[in-house]
């Protein structure tokens, strides 16, 4: 982790202060969200550049060595709008709405339909004509389309699945999507969280989970506005907050933390 913050503090000093703004959410999104990322992806107006150890290619520059200083990647036809980051790959959603991936394709990771390795981006041909809005990567890949549907793909106890897969997704429409070690979440507009994957993660709702998401039963009653997985652990983010005595209004209506979902031994 020390060197992954050293790589990103060098990637982010050598591009201009101008466009921090621009880059930052997606240089803390791709490191936040599983906690053995070794790779920084950085995205200022619509250029993609990657950073950090691409020994699995999943810096997408066609090489596999480290790189200490960002590397646009050329190779995307249409600019970037959204990217992630997994243990050893990574996703880039271009503006067109369709899906790259490169780095290492060990478990079916990239969704390409067989398991080598690529060091450039590929777009993945599956998901040709499908809208993608949001992907999320850790063990596994998945992804949330414009219309809400949401595909898996990769190995994990929900399955093994070389291709996207297209889940059973809830009436409502998804809007965002989690991955961490060995499950994944998703949240609807209603602000319920549906789980999947790990069956020994039973207490996220008092049931097992496989390749059908579930609602999280402990937070049914409540509206969920964000949830994160890492690599043993969820954490879901609450609309609102209880009035507590002596707390102001405005405090007691933002958000707040409002469990710890579950964590491995």
């Amino acid at each position: 982790m020390e060197t992954l913050c050293q790589d990103m503090r060098r990637c982010k000093s050598k591009l201009s202060k101008a466009k921090e703004k621009s880059y930052r959410l997606h240089v803390e999104d791709s490191i936040q969200s599983f906690f053995m990322v070794n790779q920084v992806v950085i995205v200022a107006d619509g250029y993609m550049h990657t950073c950090g150890n691409g020994e699995a290619g999943q810096l997408g520059t066609k090489r596999r060595d480290r790189e200490l200083l960002p590397r646009q990647i050329a190779t995307l036809p249409e600019p970037v709008i959204d990217v992630s980051a997994g243990v050893s790959h990574t996703c880039a959603i271009t503006s067109s709405g369709a899906l790259w991936t490169a780095g290492d394709n060990s478990t079916g990771q990239l969704g390409l339909g067989h398991r080598k390795s690529i060091s450039v981006f590929t777009q993945v041909s599956a998901l040709s004509g499908v809208a993608i809005e949001k992907v999320s990567c850790g063990h596994h890949t998945a992804a949330i389309t414009h219309a809400g549907e949401l595909y898996v793909w990769g190995s994990g106890s929900f399955g093994e699945f070389l291709l996207p897969r297209k889940l059973a997704s809830p009436a409502e429409r998804l809007v965002s999507v989690s991955v961490g070690g060995s499950l994944g979440t998703a949240l609807d507009k209603s602000g319920k969280l549906w789980a999947w994957g790990a069956s020994a993660a039973a207490d996220l709702g008092g049931c097992e989970y496989g390749s059908v998401p579930a609602v999280v039963k402990k937070l049914a009653s409540k509206i969920v506005v964000e949830a994160s997985c890492g690599g043993t652990h969820v954490l879901a983010l609450g609309a609102t907050c209880g009035i507590q005595k002596g707390a102001s209004r405005n405090r007691a209506n933002s958000k707040c933390g409002i469990c710890l979902l579950y964590t491995s031994p």
